[in-house]
């Protein structure tokens, strides 16, 4: 009788599944967060440039890329902070788009400069 309890009581507890923490849960990847796209000065002239910011952050500390994308004007550097060059043919307002990436999503942000 002994041998059937002790019997039991392992299949029991071989049944109970472990409570996920911390160490045996996969890693989730989060979206990367613009908190602003600032342009200074936000009003330029023809032929003149501004610089524009994006500000974000990744909550998983992951590293970041920005690509930037202009209709008219061109977007001259690299990284969180580039410059706006206002052609010719860029007069009224134009709206200048970041898309911030991370090793498993992206975010979007954008910031119009009026050009006159």
């Amino acid at each position: 009788m002994k041998q059937l309890v002790v019997v039991t009581l392992a299949f029991v507890m071989g049944c109970v599944q472990p409570q996920p923490t911390e160490q045996n849960m996969a890693p989730s990847v989060q979206n990367p967060v613009i908190t602003s796209v600032t342009a200074t000065p936000s009003i330029v002239q023809v032929g003149q440039n501004c610089r524009v910011t994006c500000n974000a952050y990744d909550p998983g500390g992951d590293s970041l890329s920005y690509k930037w994308r202009v209709d008219l004007g061109d977007i001259v550097g690299r990284g969180a902070t580039v410059y706006y060059s206002a052609a010719y043919c860029c007069a009224g307002t134009n709206r200048i788009t970041v898309t911030v990436s991370n090793t498993g999503g992206s975010a979007t942000g954008y910031v119009d400069v009026e050009v006159r």
